[in-house]
């Protein structure tokens, strides 16, 4: 919802409380009155600042370092084609530099579902489709204030369902299930990802590249490394070398946030408590220097 205080998750120990802008992104309003914009971000809740509070989510850090307008169309949940169709819908003109942000963690499990959607499809097969959701702010705002009370109810029922079933179960004990799960979150279980996500995946960021083109913006791709990359005794870089092929085949310029940043320290120490989660305070810093420095060159 639009131009309205906003509470988002909290793994460190504070809440994130921001003021949504016009169209319901987490950037201060005014920043849309620009006539240039430096960055423009894409993603998901990473890019959007789950977990960290003003200045500390990216396209603060951004301001900070360039001094710039940088806007901020990340949000939580989102995946490669709903990315696209964000930046369809609210890219601005004169914006300089395009800021693809691919989270390794999740964004093709998120493009599985997207592609069963009819209409985030036809952003991917007609170049010229739109919903004008920059004019339809006040639809949407009324769309989603008619429907939460029974989106917070039908969750409530959910989770009070999740507690009831959350006993001692003798088949949970014979497949060992919780000890699966931990397993899981520390030694990560690489499936080989369906081949025709790679291949949407390449159409979704043809067309973004496409917009750039159109717009005279840069366009730069970076991939964010996940929590089990740095717990896992074995990472299968599979997926990685997959994406990262598809930036070289297309001759897109990429920036490999574990291979010129996280590596070389304690990749842990970027995540809240080094537990799973998003990147903490410093991790942002630290992409955002980064980035910002390669940007330079």
């Amino acid at each position: 919802i639009s131009n309205k205080k906003t509470i988002l998750c909290n793994e460190s120990g504070e809440y994130v409380i921001f003021e949504s802008d016009r169209y319901g992104f987490n950037n201060l309003d005014k920043k849309w009155a620009s006539t240039e914009f430096e960055n423009i971000l894409v993603g998901d809740s990473f890019v959007q600042g789950s977990c960290v509070n003003r200045p500390h989510d990216l396209a603060s850090q951004f301001d900070l370092l360039n001094k710039k307008v940088n806007i901020n169309l990340g949000y939580n949940g989102n995946g490669p084609l709903i990315e696209l169709a964000s930046l369809r819908e609210y890219l601005p003109k004169n914006t300089k530099n395009i800021l693809w942000f691919f989270f390794e963690g999740n964004d093709l499990n998120n493009l599985s579902h997207e592609l069963n959607n009819p209409l985030l499809n036809k952003y991917l097969n007609n170049e010229n489709f739109s919903q004008d959701l920059k004019n339809n702010q006040k639809i949407i705002n009324n769309y989603i204030e008619d429907n939460f009370i029974n989106f917070f109810q039908y969750h409530s029922e959910l989770e009070k369902k999740k507690i009831r079933n959350d006993k001692f179960s003798f088949k949970e004990f014979i497949f060992l299930e919780k000890c699966r799960k931990l397993y899981n979150m520390y030694v990560k279980n690489n499936k080989i990802i369906d081949h025709i996500y790679f291949e949407n995946f390449e159409k979704i960021i043809k067309e973004a590249k496409n917009l750039a083109n159109i717009n005279n913006s840069n366009f730069y791709f970076i991939y964010l490394p996940e929590y089990s990359r740095y717990s896992s005794f074995f990472y299968n870089n599979y997926q990685k070398n997959k994406i990262l092929g598809i930036m070289k085949k297309l001759n897109i310029d990429y920036i490999d946030i574990d291979e010129v940043s996280f590596s070389n320290k304690n990749g842990k120490s970027f995540f809240p408590y080094e537990l799973p989660g998003h990147y903490t305070e410093n991790g942002n810093k630290l992409i955002a220097e980064t980035i910002q420095n390669i940007l330079k060159q």
